[in-house]
């Protein structure tokens, strides 16, 4: 049986052993219809302030700091000794967030460590500009001993950790109480209680829904058109895409990011749309051919031409005795794309 995790830097699937009952690899966490389960411990200006406010301000805690995120209820108690490992994890949280902001994390993220046969060059130049980090470290049972599968860590920084404080957080509950209990009772050898004790985890499973999701998200953000200053944050947000999708990965959030660009109606961004537009079959067909062309066709022309890429090349064939829509018609079609999006 195959289980497939979909990262920012890779797609890469993952064997059964026979000799376990996971993946190597699999995101396992709680979770339901409306969000999905983190833990992180801290000390106790940082719990308090983050259960009084049902997030994370600052101070005390910190956004100029990498902070981690972990899915995996036993990890943290391996990682925080039960709450007990020192002053700074003492207090035990369940973090709630959203699942569009758990997908926009695990799109923005790069491996802490290279994968096997990936360029290391490649990989430190992903890594330096990822708001995110990802670790697999074996998962640990209830003695706190390493398994032959591995669990899910989440670093978060810069934009990341100010998208997980502003927006992503639905509710933050204290759990450092059943940490103690669980304590008590594997130190007594009743392992049967505690496991009964332990939140229920599945496996998580990234998808196309949740792809869509982003998609209403980026338009509520930046608006249909978007303002001006917004603009930069936009065209980074498609290189990011272009650079991560993966073939046959899921293209609505590629196509809003270029629906945005085209309604501004500049020609230079017409290189970026012709980018993703030709990334892979399916790429082609839901990117509009109409997003070619930002303003005026015939500078929209000089640009494609002047980038001599593969991707311009293919986009002036396609625009080779194009017929261009009247402004009127691009309005329209904007308000489409804004009630589609946003509805």
């Amino acid at each position: 049986m195959l289980v497939a995790h979909r990262g920012a830097c890779s797609i890469r699937t993952y064997r059964y052993d026979t000799s376990m009952s996971h993946p190597e690899r699999e995101i396992r966490a709680h979770f339901d219809a409306h969000a999905i389960r983190v833990y992180q411990a801290y000390s106790d200006a940082i719990a308090d302030s983050a259960l009084k406010h049902q997030t994370f301000i600052s101070p005390p805690f910190s956004m100029n700091r990498m902070t981690w995120i972990k899915p995996s209820f036993l990890w943290m108690m391996y990682r925080s000794g039960w709450g007990r490992k020192d002053d700074g994890q003492k207090r035990i949280l369940a973090i709630d967030i959203t699942h569009e902001g758990f997908q926009w994390a695990m799109d923005h993220s790069c491996p802490s460590h290279p994968e096997p046969g990936t360029d290391h060059d490649q990989w430190k130049a992903k890594l330096a500009i990822s708001p995110v980090r990802i670790q697999w470290d074996p998962e640990r049972d209830l003695h706190h001993n390493p398994l032959a599968y591995r669990a899910i860590q989440i670093g978060l920084s810069g934009e990341a950790v100010t998208r997980y404080a502003r927006d992503w957080i639905r509710k933050v509950t204290e759990v450092t109480d059943l940490a103690h209990t669980l304590e008590q009772h594997v130190r007594s050898g009743d392992l049967e209680t505690a496991r009964s004790l332990l939140p229920k985890e599945a496996p998580y499973t990234l998808d196309e829904t949740t792809n869509w999701n982003q998609s209403r998200e980026v338009v509520r953000l930046y608006g249909l058109p978007p303002k001006p200053e917004f603009l930069p944050a936009i065209r980074e947000r498609l290189d990011q895409e272009i650079a991560n999708l993966q073939e046959g990965g899921p293209h609505e959030y590629l196509r809003s990011l270029c629906a945005l660009l085209w309604s501004n109606g500049d020609p230079v961004d017409a290189v970026r749309i012709a980018r993703a537009k030709f990334i892979d079959f399916d790429a082609m067909c839901m990117v509009d051919v109409e997003f070619l062309i930002c303003g005026d066709l015939q500078a929209t022309t000089n640009a494609l031409m002047a980038a001599q890429e593969r991707s311009t090349e293919s986009a002036l064939k396609y625009l080779n005795g194009y017929n261009p829509i009247s402004r009127e018609e691009v309005l329209r079609r904007i308000e489409r794309e804004r009630e589609q999006l946003t509805h």
